[in-house]
């Protein structure tokens, strides 16, 4: 988009809010949903505005946005219609007025007087008052309200109307797990934590059918707010089993015929994420190569062939599998989408991941091939009674019940990777005195907790420091997520590199003394990285895969004792004393080299324990029972 053309869209938005203000004023609902329909999705919906709007123009879509909330308030909210009815009731397609329901969202996108701060009111009963007064009351709390809030879930829903529960729950999930965007603070999170308890305490037992298609609504950032839990598998089993897939008729799965078909070690997988640089392609796709072939089917929703093609790494483009490229999906769409994956009667079918994408947790929802399979691309566990079987690492493991599908468990770390990139050619370690301490971890991994650690650690080591932190923000995020860190942190220490080319990532470790590692997520391509170029690292480990892969690495080469801890005062302490001790980095320097670290975590033998887990897959089909090891060329086993 040029220039102009973006002045001219912000000059249209500075006109249509003033005419905004004349809707709002007459309450003339026509008209707004006129004005709605025509900008929606479309370069004047809110979601495009901010991405054109530089810093400049902000204001402009600021009062943009609160001219569409004066319109929520006046016309669909005003006591004495009931236009409430079309934001807060969803039809068999969901809700007809999507992006003005999630209007809390852009309040606190920035940080907008018209949003509530006070403790999240319970409506007045609707028996005392009427359903229109109660709804209203409902949709200025959905409209008007954020984490900034504390909420007390479980009394909202119950003193709700049946047919406002919807509308609840999809605020929850669009709104109150995801706003303010950035919000790293321990009351904010608190405040998240203990609703996503009641929301998981509430729905957990529900089997959904009352709930409207929430295709559009679950969004991989309130996944990613559950990430940020000690133990996110309740909210994300909750959320997948009883809400997404209740929420949408299934078919009996007899009438499809797979379980009666001969097994042909027919294989296939849905690809999201899929790109070349994408970590989840990055740690899967030594794995499923392992079974691709020409008769691989590869299942893209995204659009064409020509679009999928051009964003899928060369490997899995169209010449090289079964490619079969549909729209991007859709509560529209859904059926086709299931009808599609089905009619090609596979008997392994495998997630790249669960819960990065509207169609991994939508078809990861239904029973789609004889057997469905994922494994550490993304999810905890999915949640989902139609997946069967998790494939995990025997170093990582253990007979923990962590996950509702069957696990299975391969030697090694269940993950494999290329080599990583070398440093650039002459780079040394630099002697100059300053302390360099690394962090790639994405924004989305920060939490308070763990910027609290961060920060007592680089404020209490001596001498000269630089932090450098890889966020990999987009770029509306970046200003905020700079106040935060600068809240959080020295700031005369910090140094920010957005969307950095791996080079210099790989480059800066090669020259820094420690890598801190992410928690509750931690890293796996990050941290081989800092390995491969001898970088110690502190990691954090937890119960879940995503909490003990770099722990696992450091404990295969001898290191746990030094590098591994398991709460936030032995993290700190075990980074103040490497920070401390340039005698001990030394020696990890020295001890962690290239070739050590690439013999034992890249291009292993993991592809063909994989390929043997779909075999063994393939041949019973789904099964109960114990974790299985299974590895090539050896009788598979239980996990003891």
């Amino acid at each position: 988009m040029t220039q102009g053309q973006q002045a001219e869209i912000l000059s249209t938005v500075v006109r249509l809010t003033g005419i905004l203000h004349k809707v709002a004023a007459t309450a003339d609902l026509r008209l707004a949903t006129e004005f709605y329909r025509k900008v929606t999705g479309g370069p004047l919906s809110a979601a495009n505005l901010v991405e054109i709007a530089s810093a400049s123009d902000q204001t402009i879509v600021q009062n943009y946005v609160e001219a569409w909330s004066h319109v929520v308030e006046q016309v669909f909210l005003a006591a004495e219609t009931d236009a409430w009815r079309e934001l807060l009731v969803p039809q068999e397609s969901g809700f007809q007025f999507v992006e003005l329901s999630m209007i809390a969202f852009w309040l606190g996108w920035f940080d907008s007087p018209r949003l509530s701060v006070t403790d999240v009111p319970i409506p007045p009963p609707m028996e005392e008052v009427g359903i229109t007064a109660h709804a209203v009351a409902v949709g200025k709390i959905v409209t008007t309200y954020d984490a900034r809030a504390a909420l007390n879930y479980r009394a909202l829903m119950e003193a709700a109307a049946p047919e406002l529960q919807a509308a609840i729950i999809f605020w929850f999930l669009s709104v109150y797990l995801v706003s303010p965007r950035i919000g790293l603070t321990a009351q904010i999170e608190a405040h998240r934590q203990r609703a996503m308890d009641d929301f998981v305490a509430m729905h957990q037992t529900e089997q959904g059918a009352k709930i409207p298609p929430l295709i559009n609504i679950t969004t991989a950032a309130a996944f990613r707010s559950a990430y940020l839990m000690d133990d996110p598998s309740g909210f994300i089993a909750t959320v997948v089993d009883h809400l997404i897939a209740g929420s949408h008729p299934r078919v009996a799965p007899k009438a499809w015929g797979i379980e009666r078909r001969a097994v042909e070690g027919r294989y296939g997988a849905v690809l999201s994420a899929w790109s070349a640089h994408k970590a989840v392609y990055r740690c899967i796709s030594p794995l499923l190569e392992s079974v691709r072939s020409q008769d691989f089917r590869g299942f893209w929703f995204g659009g064409p062939k020509d679009r999928a093609n051009a964003e899928l790494a060369p490997e899995w483009q169209n010449d090289s599998i079964r490619l079969i490229a549909k729209p991007a999906l859709s509560a529209a769409t859904l059926r086709d989408a299931i009808s599609t994956v089905r009619a090609e009667r596979l008997d392994v079918l495998y997630f790249t991941e669960v819960g990065l994408s509207v169609p991994t947790r939508w078809l990861a929802a239904h029973r789609l091939a004889k057997s469905q399979v994922t494994g550490y691309g993304h999810p905890v566990t999915t949640g989902s009674p139609f997946m069967d079987y998790y494939i995990g690492g025997l170093d990582i493991e253990d007979r923990d019940e962590k996950y509702r599908e069957r696990l299975i468990v391969i030697p090694g770390l269940g993950v494999d990777t290329a080599a990583p990139p070398l440093p650039s050619e002459g780079l040394q370690r630099f002697t100059d005195g300053v302390l360099r301490i690394v962090s790639l971890a994405s924004f989305d991994k920060l939490n308070s907790k763990m910027l609290g650690a961060w920060g007592e650690i680089l404020r209490s080591t001596p001498g000269r420091v630089e932090f450098h932190l890889f966020p990999s923000a987009p770029v509306n995020l970046r200003r905020d997520i700079k106040l935060v860190l600068e809240q959080n942190l020295p700031a005369d220490v910090l140094h920010i590199h957005y969307d950095a080319e791996r080079q210099l990532c790989i480059d800066t470790l090669a020259q820094a003394d420690l890598y801190l590692d992410s928690y509750p997520f931690g890293g796996y391509n990050t941290v081989i990285e800092a390995l491969s170029v001898g970088c110690p690292i502190v990691t954090y480990k937890g119960r879940w895969p995503y909490q003990r892969v770099a722990a696992s690495m450091v404990e295969k080469l001898g290191l746990a004792n030094a590098l591994v801890v398991s709460n936030w005062s032995e993290y700190v302490q075990t980074a103040k004393r490497l920070c401390a001790d340039a005698e001990e980095r030394r020696a990890y320097h020295q001890a962690l080299t290239r070739t050590r670290i690439i013999d034992h975590f890249c291009n292993t033998d993991a592809g063909a324990h994989f390929a043997a887990a779909f075999e063994w897959i393939s041949k019973n089909g789904p099964t109960k029972g114990p974790p299985m090891v299974i590895a090539a060329g050896e009788a598979p086993k239980a996990l003891v």
